[in-house]
């Protein structure tokens, strides 16, 4: 569909945006069942494909080109009368915190498992302005996130957003909610099938 004719579709509409991860064969498998489990509460559900390398050893370049994706995720949604929620996994957390920076029409947030730094949403850190702008931020953990104990560790030799939650929660502002959900998510793509995560996103809605 051309742009002018996405806009006219998407006006006024509410849209679930999802972001998938680094190295990610089939988005689209992820993404139906994103949406069959909550796309009820949607009027669309919009996934996004952006370049995450497919080789792990490149975390680096994709980090960049999420950057890259992020803005040109918020040039597309900017000049959209709609309102949006914007749904992360990953890597794709780092995507759709960078299309924040540019966005002042996005509700809520959600991040599932965020490779990211777990400082990055406290005061004085990089997204912090980005949480005035939104409803509520979702921020879901586990502990129990080997890719990210490991993988992402080794990586930026910090820990991860998606691993710990804030590093700091009394940093962060009042729209960031932490979500512990060691409980019931053993592996890094277990969000997507876990009842509690989507219970505590339908909270959001409602």
């Amino acid at each position: 569909m051309a742009p002018a004719q996405v806009e006219q579709l998407l006006k006024g509409k509410k849209v679930l945006v999802l972001v998938h991860g680094f190295n990610v064969s089939d988005p689209d498998d992820a993404y139906a069942t994103v949406a069959l489990t909550i796309g009820h509460m949607y009027d669309y559900v919009v996934g996004v494909h952006w370049p995450g390398s497919r080789v792990p050893l490149f975390f680096r370049l994709a980090q960049r080109r999420a950057d890259k994706a992020g803005q040109l995720l918020a040039s597309a949604l900017r000049h959209i009368d709609a309102t949006f929620d914007i749904e992360g996994h990953s890597l794709g957390c780092h995507v759709t915190l960078e299309a924040l920076k540019y966005l002042t029409t996005v509700r809520n947030v959600i991040l599932a498992a965020p490779a990211v730094d777990n400082e990055v949403l406290q005061r004085g850190y990089e997204y912090e302005e980005c949480m005035d702008s939104v409803s509520s931020c979702l921020v879901a953990y586990s502990r129990f996130d080997s890719v990210l104990a490991k993988a992402y560790r080794l990586a930026d030799w910090d820990n991860a957003l998606g691993l710990t939650g804030p590093e700091d929660a009394t940093l962060c502002a009042k729209t960031i909610i932490p979500f512990d959900c060691s409980a019931f998510v053993k592996a890094h793509s277990d969000y997507k099938k876990a009842e509690q995560f989507y219970a505590k996103w339908l909270s959001l809605l409602s």
